[in-house]
């Protein structure tokens, strides 16, 4: 199930955070646009405060705690409620988000 886009900008900085509900075991994180920061991938459940997690970029097998650039990301999600991505930081421009939920 694809969801967006959303759009994260320099004036969203922080706390925007973008909340999806999940039901699969992989997110697709495409992200695309003009900007220059830092996007968080966070997991949630149980209306606990989310946790950070890790991506991984298409065509690789290292983890990386946050995206930083364009491109297509992977996030594992097996057992948990919400997948979240927070602006830890935006200097400039507009980061453009599409996510799709795997089952």
């Amino acid at each position: 199930m694809a969801k967006g886009p959303f759009s994260f900008t320099a004036a969203s900085n922080p706390p925007a955070t973008k909340d999806v509900p999940i039901n699969g075991k992989t997110v697709a994180i495409l992200v695309t646009g003009t900007w220059s920061g830092v996007l968080q991938p966070q997991l949630g459940m149980a209306n606990q405060a989310p946790v950070n997690t890790e991506v991984t970029p298409a065509g690789s097998t290292t983890l990386q705690g946050t995206i930083t650039a364009n491109g297509l990301y992977f996030c594992t999600v097996a057992a948990v409620e919400q997948f979240l991505l927070a602006v830890t930081s935006m200097a400039s421009g507009t980061a453009v988000v599409y996510l799709n939920l795997g089952v």
